[in-house]
């Protein structure tokens, strides 16, 4: 509060003397503390409570609190809800006692809303919605062996905004950025020769051990197309391919042209 009038000790008019329009003006600058809801108080900062826990303005339309809030009622927030944003990095090393269960961030790494589903000492971190995803596709024929599992590789990205896959290194496959469920399926179109046997698997790893869905049939058109699709539960890092093979007794193509074109896709849909 400002000072209204600096007062002396000499008694004499008019520092010296204390008049009623010294002590309406005053009354005038004075906060109730209580009972009064129609006052407006300007303040810089309050401490509340202890030394530590600070209210301030940190700019403009913008004020803190040093420590945790809690409410006892619901939150309206009229203008939206910004949540913290963390690297995974700066997440893990949100200090002691700063996260307990239930605590929610948003993961700049992968792009997602994270809620801590364990404890402060023993962290769970699980993502509330989706948001990883990829589909890819070839635009030239693939040559595939007779008898031969043939790898599938990936040529076009028609989406990849959490860079799952690269065009040219390892281009067979989708990596998983965000750990959880992923919905994995692919498409492809098959040149038909003496009526081959066509086989399409999934596979997680490249790993024969870790086969998904698996799609066998005899072609007889040519253009014929092949589908697999699985759920499959990945770790960051984790991948998904496919291979493709064929018993006709010669060489025959996967067709990657026009309408023909195949496809292989990967969503997270579940922690």
């Amino acid at each position: 509060m400002s000072r209204y009038k600096t007062f002396d000790a000499t008694g004499v008019a008019t520092s010296g003397r204390l008049y009623a329009g010294d002590l309406n003006a005053i009354q005038d600058r004075y906060a109730d503390l209580a009972g009064n809801y129609t006052q407006n108080v300007d303040v810089g900062s309050i401490d509340i409570g202890e030394n530590g826990l600070l209210l301030s303005r940190i700019g403009a339309g913008q004020a803190q609190l040093s420590g945790r809030l809690r409410l006892t009622g619901g939150l309206d927030a009229a203008g939206g809800v910004i949540l913290g944003n963390f690297t995974t990095t700066a997440r893990d090393a949100i200090g002691a006692g700063l996260a307990p269960k239930g605590t929610m961030i948003f993961n700049t790494t992968t792009a997602q809303l994270e809620v801590n589903t364990g404890t402060d000492g023993a962290r769970a971190w699980r993502a509330v919605a989706g948001g990883a995803s990829a589909r890819v596709t070839r635009t030239s024929d693939l040559s595939v062996g007779d008898g031969s599992p043939t790898l599938i590789p990936w040529t076009t990205e028609e989406s990849d905004d959490f860079g799952m896959h690269d065009n040219v290194t390892n281009n067979d496959r989708l990596t998983a950025v965000v750990a959880g469920v992923y919905l994995v399926q692919g498409r492809v179109y098959c040149s038909s020769t003496s009526t081959p046997v066509w086989t399409l698997t999934i596979y997680k790893n490249n790993s024969f051990a870790t086969t998904y869905d698996i799609d066998q049939k005899q072609v007889t058109i040519s253009g014929s197309p092949l589908d697999a699709r699985a759920l499959v539960r990945l770790a960051v890092g984790d991948f998904v391919n496919m291979y493709i093979s064929q018993l006709s007794g010669g060489s025959r193509s996967l067709i990657a042209t026009n309408s023909y074109r195949g496809a292989f896709e990967a969503a997270w849909v579940a922690p």
